[in-house]
């Protein structure tokens, strides 16, 4: 019996993903699993003895603070980045930054999503030889199984919008906190950190051009299909009021950032997108994807360099507001379009057709832990008991922009809905807090 660690940085992006693999660890591999909010997470990481932790990323903030005291404690790391592969020649000096030159040296393994990330940071010393192409944890929730444990959320928001339009929004142009948001300072040179504050400056104007053009296509579609309930999620970090001052004379336009991503993607008869993660997601989740693409798209300086990949795997490309109403009355009445098409969606994003992402992640860190001590179940009781006791997480505030906080009941319902699925008992459930929590073998 192991114990894994689990950090969740943003609950809409990986918390669901993380609950799937918790349960599978507990169940199927006897193992304890610490998991939760990351912020709650790390203060406990110096004093835990040998551990496996499956985090976000290696950049030096995770190293010096996560990844270091686990193996300085005789535990391994394992990583599998969030962030993803779609935008990485936006700004491909911070993504960079995001693998310190140390920790790729101490981690066991680095997952990529694909040949496309795998490539891009090949450029790092050393990368090649810790990584492997192993997709993202959360392509399970895009399946069958996905639809499955979110039937009923997704049932309630066709009940509520009918056959609805997902529109995504990945500019995020005005940021939720205003002027006090800057963006992150790494363990690079003073004027590389400059050089990253410009870029990420003139990304922002980029980003805004984007997305005026996509506002344009939508009045239009509003207006066209004035029956069909558009639906727009911000993006979590984005102050969202610029969507409501620019539509909310429309009675079929909605604001709704609610739960995570796969649910909506189930629900929906057709999403929207600009070059949005999002759209590659829907893609694999077989919905119907417009995406934008103007007809000076590849002017790097007018939109910059983050068209994504999403126009490479579907028929519905828009360059004007034109082919996206021709594109969605199409998709509204079911008409089918013969595709294919020229690129390999695994290159992007992996999908093994015979083997879930939870049961790979889980079987990774089973093997890591299967080759380190097991903590003594006397001294990690008496860990957790301390943690509650001194009451570390009320030090140390939630970020609204990244954790939404679930009630406990919420939780227990999510932990008896997959047991259910996977057709195993529920697990014990222990909270450290109202972010972090142990799970163990029932």
């Amino acid at each position: 019996m192991g114990l894994a660690v689990l950090p969740v940085e943003i609950y809409h992006r990986e918390f669901d993903a993380k609950l799937w693999l918790a349960v599978h660890l507990a169940q199927f591999n006897k193992h304890i699993v610490l998991l939760g909010y990351d912020k709650h997470l790390t203060p406990l990481l110096p004093h835990l003895p040998s551990s496996c932790i499956l985090d976000k990323s290696c950049s030096t903030l995770m190293w010096r603070s996560r990844i270091s005291p686990v193996i300085a404690n005789g535990g391994k790391a394992l990583i599998s980045d969030e962030e993803g592969f779609n935008n990485l020649e936006t700004l491909p000096s911070i993504y960079l930054t995001r693998i310190d030159s140390e920790a790729i040296n101490s981690i066991s393994r680095y997952y990529c999503w694909g040949s496309i990330d795998q490539s891009f940071y090949s450029q790092i010393p050393d990368f090649s030889k810790k990584s492997i192409i192993a997709g993202n944890l959360r392509s399970d929730l895009l399946s069958d199984i996905g639809h499955q444990f979110y039937s009923e959320h997704s049932s309630a928001l066709q009940s509520l919008y009918g056959d609805f339009v997902l529109c995504s929004d990945n500019f995020a142009v005005e940021h939720r906190q205003g002027d006090k948001y800057v963006i992150p300072k790494f363990n690079v040179s003073s004027s590389q950190n400059k050089l990253n504050t410009r870029l990420f400056e003139e990304s922002v104007l980029l980003a805004s051009n984007r997305r005026k053009c996509y506002a344009e296509v939508l009045h239009s579609l509003l207006r066209k299909f004035p029956t069909t309930q558009f639906v727009l999620r911000p993006h979590p970090i984005a102050d969202p009021r610029w969507w409501l001052n620019e539509f909310w004379q429309y009675r079929n336009f909605h604001l709704s950032y609610h739960h995570s991503i796969e649910p909506w993607l189930h629900a929906c008869k057709a999403m929207i997108s600009f070059g949005c993660t999002t759209s590659v997601q829907a893609i694999i989740a077989k919905k119907s994807v417009i995406e934008i693409s103007p007809p000076d798209v590849d002017d790097v300086t007018k939109y910059g360099k983050a068209r994504g990949f999403s126009h490479l795997f579907t028929p519905h490309i828009a360059s004007n507001s034109n082919e996206a109403i021709t594109a969605l009355s199409s998709i509204l009445s079911n008409s089918k379009l013969n595709f294919i098409s020229n690129h390999n969606l695994n290159d992007y994003w992996y999908i093994d057709q015979n083997k879930s992402r939870v049961s790979y992640f889980a079987s990774e860190v089973d093997s890591s832990l299967s080759s380190i001590s097991s903590p003594p179940l006397q001294q990690l009781n008496a860990l957790f008991n301390n943690y509650i006791q001194r009451k570390v997480s009320h030090s140390i505030p939630f970020n609204p922009d990244k954790w939404l906080l679930p009630s406990r009941s919420s939780i227990h319902r999510k932990f008896s809905t997959i047991s259910s699925i996977i057709g195993v008992q529920k697990p014990k459930i222990a909270f450290l807090s109202n972010g972090l929590f142990v799970v163990s073998p029932s």
